[in-house]
């Protein structure tokens, strides 16, 4: 699959319950979800060895399906899927501090983006294209 489809198949999700897979997306593990709308096998498809994001204009330039990973310190806490221009789709969301407990979403990740980390908790963002 390639990029804008899968990213396409997260906004639908987030319509809320009127869509296809927002309640299939929503109960599933974040790095599971993300898997899903890239047609890929369950798992964590992100590690500490892919690229940093090392600024905002590093975030924004990601591309639509990329796989998003929250590292805290060495450990991948969250993943989001891109949805291009600082924006992404995801479900537990409240770990990073920004978004909902529970629920897929799209979230623009610029509001919570520092210098060089994102969050309340300072976690270093990665990037892995599909």
């Amino acid at each position: 699959m390639n990029g804008p489809t899968a990213a396409n198949i997260a906004r639908e999700a987030a319509r809320g319950g009127n869509s296809t897979y927002f309640g299939a997306l929503s109960q599933q593990m974040c790095w599971d979800a993300v898997a899903a709308c890239q047609g890929r096998p369950p798992g964590r498809h992100i590690d500490e060895n892919a690229q940093v994001v090392a600024n905002m204009d590093a975030l924004r330039t990601i591309p639509e399906g990329a796989t998003i990973g929250f590292f805290d310190g060495g450990t991948l806490v969250h993943a989001m899927i891109s949805l291009g221009g600082g924006s992404a789709a995801g479900t537990k969301n409240a770990c990073v501090g920004l978004g909902n407990p529970i629920g897929w979403e799209i979230l623009d990740l610029t509001q919570g983006w520092h210098a060089t980390t994102f969050g309340p908790r300072h976690l270093l963002v990665r990037q892995r294209t599909l």
